[in-house]
């Protein structure tokens, strides 16, 4: 499992673990469950609550449970002390295990890569690691590949609330759940989302103002997202090249060509974008993930 699959401004308890979840095998079905860009005023461990819920179940027992500046703070008095295999069978071998805030671990690659080792060996025993990090997607990169990828292979959900009826509020960019403004696509009649719109929620998406995404600003995040919309615009919803590069600044359309090659180039390599770009174009309306046209 490999995206957040669900646009809905809610999901229910039950639908979660249905993805989560084979009850009937006792098994599951993904090794991890992400949430990200959690409130930063949420005063609830979030991973904690989801792991408890997805223990209780299937009837199992959560196994440990971290805070990210806790984990941090762990492993490295375990490495000073020498400690580091009996530190590892606290928190390994369990069923469930459960972090909040991944954004922490950042300071410590050695950290990261503790908890990518943990992933791998509780993904061998059938178990499930649950993490909620207040991060949008882009910032992703700033983990270490090991992790980062690990993190993107299960199922990875944006997060707004979490109320007592087990109710997931899933966070999604102004405008969703309203009209999108729409307009009739050329070539087959179908109602399909704006340039504007395209735009609009991939600046969301990647933490970034409109005004930088179709600007000459050249900094990762905006190059990376202007790529991204670009190729949703062309390969997803058909737009012609030279619109796109009319809309994105006046670009010539060799640009727009060469910003959808390099996007088709990295989702055969690149979990985290082939994520993100599933995610948006769900929100767009696309049933496809993102496996558009040439």
């Amino acid at each position: 499992m490999n995206s957040a699959s669900l646009t809905r401004d809610q999901v229910s308890a039950d639908e979660l673990w249905s993805l989560l979840a084979d009850s009937e095998a006792g098994r599951f079905r993904c090794s991890s469950l992400v949430v990200h860009c959690v409130p930063r005023e949420w005063d609830q461990p979030v991973a904690r609550h989801l792991a408890h819920e997805a223990a209780s179940r299937l009837g199992l027992r959560i196994g440990r449970w971290w805070f990210g500046k806790q984990f941090v703070r762990a492993f490295r008095d375990a490495v000073q002390t020498k400690r580091v295999d009996e530190f590892r069978g606290f928190h390994r071998g369990q069923i469930v295990f459960a972090l909040d805030g991944v954004e922490a671990l950042r300071e410590s690659p050695a950290a990261q890569e503790e908890i990518a080792l943990t992933m791998d060996d509780l993904e061998a025993a059938g178990g499930l690691c649950v993490f909620s990090t207040a991060w949008p997607l882009a910032r992703w990169r700033e983990l270490r590949p090991r992790l980062r990828s690990r993190l993107m292979a299960g199922l990875v959900l944006p997060f707004a609330s979490l109320d007592p009826s087990g109710r997931v509020g899933l966070s999604t960019p102004p405008g969703v759940g309203t009209r999108a403004k729409t307009e009739v696509g050329p070539a087959d009649g179908t109602v399909r989302p704006s340039l504007e719109e395209i735009a609009r929620r991939t600046a969301q998406l990647w933490g970034i103002r409109i005004g930088e995404l179709r600007g000459p600003r050249r900094f990762r995040a905006a190059v990376t997202a202007r790529q991204v919309a670009m190729y949703v615009s062309r390969s997803i919803f058909g737009y012609s090249l030279e619109q796109i590069g009319r809309y994105f600044g006046g670009r010539d359309h060799t640009t727009v060509a060469h910003a959808c090659n390099r996007v088709a180039e990295g989702l055969g390599h690149d979990p985290q974008l082939r994520a993100a770009l599933t995610y948006l174009c769900q929100l767009l309306g696309a049933e496809l993930a993102c496996e558009g046209r040439s």
